[in-house]
């Protein structure tokens, strides 16, 4: 049998790059894969779209279903689990992709730059498990992974030549290190109810 055969997981980012790989390698393991993204079509220039991730689930025999959902937008992501939940049932697995990235000086980033960060990167995860604790518990179990980045820990200079600089990448880091200390506090929290919760 499968890995997750049964299970049902909501991907949050998916309709590109590792939000999509995740989604494509849960459906193989058997789950049921609901998608997340802030819109349905296509985001400006970038590849990808829901539309597309559910249909390469679907052609390689697994089952999704695409969910929009605006996660900067407080209204609209409130009952987002919720919604995620009809096509298939409870949320059991719930992986928390979705990021954004400022990339600029630490000293030049205007406090909405730093909120905006904070809200999608920190906020959104800790908000999605919340509502998604009920049916975990419910179920008897639960998985949470959040996707953080290793920008979370200071590299030590001179810098590496690299994409980008690791000063002007610094503050995005910052939110990917809260985001870890909440991951840590939330899997002490949870883990004598068989709700695990990690960062990668």
């Amino acid at each position: 049998m499968a890995e997750l055969e049964g299970r049902v997981a909501l991907v949050t980012g998916a309709s590109r790059g590792i939000g999509r790989a995740i989604a494509q390698r849960f459906a193989a393991e058997g789950a049921s894969v609901v998608v997340c993204a802030s819109r349905m079509g296509a985001h400006g220039d970038l590849e990808g779209t829901l539309e597309q991730t559910v249909a390469s689930i679907e052609a390689a025999g697994g089952r999704a279903a695409a969910v929009a959902c605006d996660l900067t937008d407080v209204a609209a992501r409130a009952n987002l689990v919720a919604r995620a939940s009809e096509p298939f049932g409870a949320i059991e697995v719930l992986v928390n992709n979705a990021a954004r990235a400022e990339f600029n000086f630490p000293s030049q980033l205007t406090s909405q730059h730093r909120n905006d960060m904070y809200d999608l990167n920190v906020n959104v995860p800790v908000e999605l498990l919340q509502q998604a604790l009920p049916g975990m518990r419910e179920k008897g179990a639960g998985w949470c992974l959040n996707i953080s980045s290793r920008t979370a820990e200071q590299p030590e200079p001179p810098y590496p030549d690299s994409k980008i600089a690791a000063h002007v990448i610094g503050a995005y880091g910052a939110t990917k290190a809260a985001l870890n200390r909440y991951t840590e506090a939330l899997a002490h929290e949870l883990a004598e109810h068989d709700i695990f919760v990690n960062a990668m």
